[in-house]
Order: C-alpha cells, then structure tokens, then sequence
C-alpha cells in the first residue's frame, strides 16, 4: 500500500512537471514571437535602433535556413508546354505533307510508302497529344485545316526535303529527351527519334531507286 501510495505520488509530481515545462515553452515562444513582432516594428520606424538583438539574430537565422521544396515527392519534370505545343504541330503539318505528297507521287511504290509515313507520323502526334492531355487537362487545340499553295517540287527535290526534315526531327526528339525528366515523355520522344531515322532511312532508299530508274 505504501508503495503504490508513493508511486502516485511520483506519478502526480512528474506530470506536473512535464506540464510546468510545457507551459514554460509555450510562454518562451509566444514571447519570443511578440520580440519578433516588437523588432519588425522597431525597423520600420527606427531601423537604426536594435531594442530586441536576440529576436533580430534569431531572424537572420531563420532567414538563412532553406525554404522547404514545394515539388512533392515522386513529381517530375516537364518541359514548357509552348515547346511540347510546337513539336505536336510540327508532327501534325509532317502528315499532312506527306499526305499532299502522296497524292503526286510518279509511282505506286513512291505513294505507298509516303502514306505510310503520313500514318507513322499520326502515331506520333497522337502519342504526344495523349501526353498533352495527361499534362494539362485539356485537348491539343484542333490544327486549322489550311490550303498549301506552295508550288509542288520535282519528285527528288521532294525526297530530299523530306529526309533533311526526319533528321532534323529526330535531332530535336533526342534533344528534348535529355532535357527532360519525365520518364513516360522521355519514352515517346525516343520512340519518336527511332521512327524519324526509319523514315529517313525509307526517303532514301527511295531517292536511290529514282536514281537508278
């Protein structure tokens, strides 16, 4: 009985303890943000005076402590939403070339295979369109369907044009990859690269076989 008597009693001491402490820390910080609230006014008044230099040191350094980071875990990075807006147009304008190409091709092999390209580079732009909407939350503004009045070009002047615009595409893509850390966007500009070279790849062998005829 004696024990358990005195334990109670320590029992009861320790929690007032611990509950003195607490309050104490709770008046030291409510004091020392009414010091940090007393030295904000002091230097808009007088900021040559220093009445609180405790409060104002404890500022300097909370000041010099890193801002946490807003970018939540598991986040990645994009790119600008303008440049992923211009590789998605530069796309869709690349199968409506071909298309228009196609369609004046000299030969059936010449056209086959310019609408093969035209459907390759559909899958590209859907592929980033998809990604765009996953981005942003919105469609990929429908292209203007716009009447190319450019004058048509000799068949191995097309070809040509044609194969410098993969390479140069492909180029871009790889670009853009290394530049960005999201993993899915990095996927689809790698694909995109590998189709750009198989269709220059394709361009040229054609050209060659224009050349041989």
């Amino acid at each position: 009985m004696l024990f358990l008597l005195l334990g109670t009693i320590f029992a009861t001491k320790t929690y007032d303890g611990v509950r003195k402490e607490r309050l104490s820390m709770e008046k030291r910080n409510e004091t020392d943000r009414d010091y940090l609230q007393y030295d904000r006014i002091w230097q808009r008044v007088s900021p040559d005076l220093n009445p609180y230099p405790e409060a104002r040191e404890a500022l300097a350094v909370q000041k010099k402590q890193p801002a946490p980071s807003r970018k939540a875990s598991g986040t990645q990075e994009t790119m600008p939403l303008t440049r992923l807006e211009s590789l998605i147009g530069e796309v869709l304008t690349a199968r409506c070339t071909y298309l228009r190409y196609a369609r004046c091709a000299p030969h059936t092999q010449g056209r086959c295979a310019l609408q093969q390209m035209a459907g390759t580079s559909g899958e590209d732009a859907r592929r980033l369109m998809s990604y765009y909407y996953v981005t942003t939350g919105k469609c990929y503004p429908s292209p203007c369907q716009r009447r190319d009045n450019t004058p048509m070009l000799p068949w191995c002047q097309i070809l040509r044009k044609l194969y410098q615009q993969e390479c140069q595409r492909a180029e871009a893509c790889k670009k853009m990859k290394e530049e960005t850390k999201d993993r899915c966007l990095q996927e689809i500009l790698a694909d995109m690269a590998e189709t750009c070279h198989t269709r220059a790849a394709a361009l040229l062998r054609l050209l060659g076989c224009n050349m041989l005829a």
